[in-house]
């Protein structure tokens, strides 16, 4: 490029027409052009060095930002993993919930079955008492009416059937203080029973109470991020779900 541009000076230096005028202007267009070039060239140093320091600069952003989003994507991991934990711990309360809930019904069923056939046994006592009962009354009027003619005779010798129907009243007034004793006993047992379907229903309002407790945490653990290790999730499962254990 510089020999093109300063060729015609050059082929005057070269050929015979040489003069001092020429060659000073040659000189100093070649100095001139020199020093631009040396400008130049400063200013493409000047150029580099700002060319490097936008490099690193761009590797150091291409670098944060390749970090940026490997955190970005750890925290999605986490999140999503999060979610996954929440949904399994989710599930797991709904089916100890369930359990409890099965559970308790199954409970409150033979405690109901237990009442009625033990109702039921009272009831047929009862009706044999009524029956026993009824045969004593019927058999103290017959004594009775068997007695006066026996104290109008006290002189005669007793009659043999009198002394065994006396007998006869004897075993069945003593099966009816039998059947009296076991009706008793058998009401004792129903008072038992009452008092302990009793303790049994505030047991069940109780577990109830705890079911509902355990479902309130469970809505809480839902909306709350903080993820439990297993040590809390064992201590809390212990107490919301104690009352099946009782």
């Amino acid at each position: 490029m510089i020999k093109e541009r300063w060729s015609p000076y050059l082929t005057a230096l070269d050929g015979t027409a040489i003069n001092k005028k020429a060659t000073r202007s040659v000189t100093y267009a070649l100095s001139k052009e020199r020093k631009n070039v040396v400008e130049q060239l400063q200013l493409m140093k000047i150029r580099i060095k700002q060319l490097e320091k936008e490099e690193k600069r761009a590797k150091l952003k291409a670098i944060n930002a390749s970090s940026l989003a490997d955190t970005i994507i750890e925290r999605r991991v986490e999140r999503k993993n999060q979610n996954e934990y929440k949904h399994q711990l989710k599930k797991l309360r709904q089916q100890e919930l369930e359990e409890l809930r099965e559970r308790n019904r199954e409970m409150k069923e033979d405690i109901r079955s237990s009442i009625a056939f033990k109702k039921g046994l009272l009831l047929e006592n009862k009706k044999i008492l009524a029956k026993e009962i009824k045969t004593m009354q019927m058999q103290r009027k017959l004594q009775t009416s068997l007695e006066n003619p026996i104290k109008s005779a006290s002189s005669s010798p007793r009659p043999s059937h009198l002394s065994s129907k006396n007998k006869s009243l004897d075993k069945s007034l003593s099966r009816i203080e039998e059947e009296k004793n076991k009706t008793n006993e058998a009401l004792n047992e129903m008072k038992k029973l009452e008092a302990l379907e009793q303790v049994l229903i505030d047991k069940l309002k109780q577990a109830y109470e705890n079911q509902k407790s355990a479902e309130n945490q469970v809505n809480l653990l839902m909306s709350n991020p903080v993820i439990l290790s297993r040590q809390e999730l064992s201590h809390l499962s212990s107490q919301n779900f104690s009352v099946v254990s009782n």
